[in-house]
């Protein structure tokens, strides 16, 4: 029997299952129902066991293609070293006309540029020489500290926020902040927020005060007066 014949055999088997199932439907199945659809099942499974067996069978009696020999290639003569033996033979020919003597190059002399000065480098200036004569933070602080007293000017603050009046307010933002409400709102925070002097001096690196701005000695004397006891 062949492959096409095992098939059928097995569709038909198929379709007995088919038939068996649609007889059940309308009526009780029994415990002798379920052992017969048993064994028509496993008649279905030999079934396509053996085709499965006879395709494998099949493959091995085929002979394997066997691989067609490719022409090989002629071997090409190696060409001669005709370079290297015409570089060798012009060595030798100038070696015999120097005398093997050393060849000297023409001497060039070395040649110095100097930049001249021009108008645009003597406008320029270095960063050290930008910053000379400029107020830093620091020297303001040092100010404040050496001018503390007893006055109005130098008592205790505990919070920026109530210590600065809407009219100090208004100057520190234009003067200061560029407008900037909300940066000063923020740095009043932070500020507040510090443990100690040092620390809010640092927030106030940040920040591109103009130190030669009075504002800036006035806004720098309520932050020292926010920690002068620490």
């Amino acid at each position: 029997m062949d492959k096409n014949d095992k098939i059928q055999s097995a569709k038909d088997k198929a379709i007995k299952i088919i038939q068996l199932l649609e007889e059940m439907e309308p009526r009780e199945i029994t415990g002798l129902d379920v052992d017969f659809l048993r064994n028509k099942v496993t008649d279905l499974y030999e079934a396509v066991l053996n085709i499965k067996s006879l395709e494998q069978k099949n493959k091995e009696e085929q002979p394997e293609p066997q691989p067609e020999s490719q022409p090989q290639p002629e071997s090409q003569p190696e060409s001669e070293p005709q370079l290297d033996f015409a570089l060798e033979n012009q060595e030798n020919k100038e070696k015999k006309q120097t005398g093997d003597a050393e060849i000297k190059k023409p001497y060039v002399p070395e040649i110095e540029f100097v930049r001249e000065n021009t108008a645009a480098d003597e406008g320029k200036k270095t960063i050290g020489e930008s910053f000379q004569g400029k107020k830093t933070l620091n020297d303001l602080m040092t100010e404040i500290k050496n001018e503390a007293g007893t006055g109005l000017n130098f008592l205790k603050v505990d919070n920026l926020v109530h210590a600065i009046s809407i009219n100090d307010k208004i100057e520190f933002v234009r003067e200061l902040f560029a407008n900037d409400t909300d940066k000063y709102a923020e740095t009043i925070k932070r500020i507040n927020e510090e443990k100690d002097l040092d620390s809010a001096i640092f927030v106030l690196t940040d920040l591109d005060f103009d130190n030669e701005n009075p504002a800036a000695k006035k806004f720098l004397n309520l932050v020292y007066r926010r920690f002068m006891d620490k």
